[in-house]
């Protein structure tokens, strides 16, 4: 589902390059049969059928974007789970947590001058928190769901006019709550590098 220009629908100047959109993914309902076999050397092997069912809850999410001038986006992305409705032949429901995600980020553009190709940069910053399936006990006894939250960075360079590489950093925390007996903190470092994106150059001819 996408709701997209909404300055078109409304005559509002904020909702000026302000997209909107949805989705929702469908719960699975599995059944089949789980088999296990015994093979031994006499050649007396035994095997064992039993059915097998689970059950994949839904998934749906939102996410908004602005355009707040050429050089200049921001993004924002929610999406749940309710995971606790999850299982299978060997897992109970409940034994996992319903899931929320929650991120966005802004980019920026810069050097968009026509010929200035090694001025062109996209800077790109964002952070995320995920309340995640995921239950630890903690030091008081009692047992908690584990969430985190992380900060990203990064800008991406012309290697051609053709070819970027990326570079980012994150930062984040794993189990927020003192009460954790373990409180992880994680230090990113990601470089990637595109060559020969051409999707948009029309060949030579036509």
């Amino acid at each position: 589902m996408i709701l997209s220009h909404l300055d078109d629908l409304v005559k509002v100047d904020f909702l000026h390059g302000f997209d909107i959109a949805g989705y929702y993914k469908l719960p699975y309902q599995l059944n089949g049969n789980d088999q296990l076999s015994n093979v031994y050397s006499d050649g007396l092997d035994t095997a064992f059928t039993s059915l097998a069912s689970g059950y994949i809850p839904p998934e749906y999410g939102i996410g908004i974007s602005k355009s707040f001038s050429e050089d200049l986006s921001a993004v924002l992305d929610v999406r749940t789970q309710q995971l606790s409705r999850y299982y299978d032949s060997f897992t109970a429901p409940g034994t996992f947590k319903d899931v929320l995600f929650v991120g966005g980020g802004v980019q920026y553009l810069r050097g968009r001058a026509i010929g200035a190709l090694y001025d062109k940069q996209i800077l790109r910053a964002g952070f995320y928190y995920e309340k995640t399936q995921f239950v630890l006990p903690t030091k008081s006894g009692q047992n908690k769901q584990v969430d985190e939250f992380f900060l990203t960075a990064g800008i991406e360079l012309p290697m051609s006019y053709s070819s970027t590489v990326n570079i980012s950093a994150q930062y984040g925390l794993r189990g927020l709550s003192n009460d954790f007996p373990l409180q992880e903190r994680i230090f990113r470092i990601y470089v990637s590098v595109t060559l020969g994106e051409v999707w948009f150059i029309r060949p030579v001819g036509e």
